[in-house]
């Protein structure tokens, strides 16, 4: 996550890519087999988090548990979210891999500390760089981890470049929080409860409410009570927040009852968000891919997608005044 306010708006050149076709959906399972290093910070003070020269790999691929929970559950959850993205057709080891002790390896960096910091129950650092993630003690949990890593998946694509400000910056965030959340719902850890709250479980706690994002004064639709006026992206993600968990889980909301289309077909719609939407989007350019990769979707039988569930997709842009 990152902080940034200002005001971008959508370039025509950008805007004309929304007349390109919608790619095809790659063949799950493609590319290279998994690579895993995860680096453990120790939560001591470092000037550096690189997985692999600022601090030690801690577990290698095909080595056995450490012991160290931090360390353990982000390899468990490496894999997990290789399987998360093979399932929409993506490649985790493809999109983000990176050199580890001369190694190709998809790469964390768990209890990081930075000097002068809260290195036990402080969110930074947390962040994504470069097909690096890095993770302090406090903000550790699946649907963080699967954020983070969802800004490599959006780099890889060329979606945007991280620290842009305005409704270009919410959709970078939000649609990782989308991405985020479906694997905290989808992977192997239980999440019957504090389901679609960002950071439950971690010792940091929660700091987003994707389904009533008012809860903690983020807006919930564009233009709406809370709305960032100085176009904060971490505010006005909120928005694409409340969106993903509509077109998921279903509400009668601002004026339109929604029906669900459940984890599996959200998961293959918004990776193909990611895969299509033009770069530079803003909220407006995010909901005409929405409708494009959904048709899609639906003309290919993607993950069961059907016309209906289109239908639903679009009361949920409606809802949530994308185009407004």
């Amino acid at each position: 996550m990152r902080k940034a306010i200002g005001i971008v708006v959508l370039t025509a050149a950008a805007a004309s890519c929304l007349a390109a076709p919608v790619s095809a959906a790659p063949t799950p399972g493609h590319g290279a087999s998994l690579t895993r290093a995860v680096c453990d910070g120790g939560n001591q003070p470092t000037n550096g988090f690189e997985c692999g020269s600022d601090l030690a790999v801690a577990r290698h691929e095909g080595d056995g548990p450490t012991g160290v929970r931090h360390v353990d559950d982000a390899y468990i959850w490496l894999g997990e979210l290789a399987g998360f993205y093979a399932k929409v057709g993506g490649d985790l080891q493809t999109m983000l891999a990176a050199p580890v002790e001369g190694v190709q390896a998809v790469n964390v960096s768990v209890r990081a500390c930075a000097d002068g910091r809260d290195c036990v129950n402080g969110a930074w650092p947390t962040y994504y760089s470069d097909r690096r993630v890095v993770f302090s003690h406090g903000l550790f949990s699946d649907d963080t981890f699967g954020h983070e890593f969802a800004h490599g998946v959006q780099d890889y694509y060329g979606v945007v470049e991280s620290g842009k400000q305005g409704e270009v910056g919410a959709v970078r965030e939000g649609v990782a929080d989308v991405l985020g959340e479906l694997f905290d719902l989808t992977n192997g850890t239980p999440d019957t409860t504090d389901r679609w709250k960002m950071g439950d479980g971690s010792v940091f706690g929660v700091y987003r409410d994707m389904d009533d994002p008012t809860l903690r004064r983020m807006p919930d639709r564009k233009g709406g009570q809370y709305w960032s006026t100085r176009g904060s992206p971490v505010i006005n993600a909120a928005v694409i927040d409340k969106l993903g968990f509509l077109i998921s889980e279903g509400q009668t909301f601002n004026g339109q009852t929604i029906t669900g289309i459940g984890t599996a077909r959200s998961a293959a719609l918004w990776f193909a968000v990611v895969r299509n939407q033009p770069k530079g989007a803003d909220f407006r350019a995010i909901a005409a891919t929405l409708r494009e990769v959904c048709a899609s979707n639906a003309r290919d039988g993607v993950a069961g997608t059907s016309n209906a569930d289109c239908a639903q997709v679009e009361k949920a842009i409606t809802a949530t005044q994308l185009e407004r």
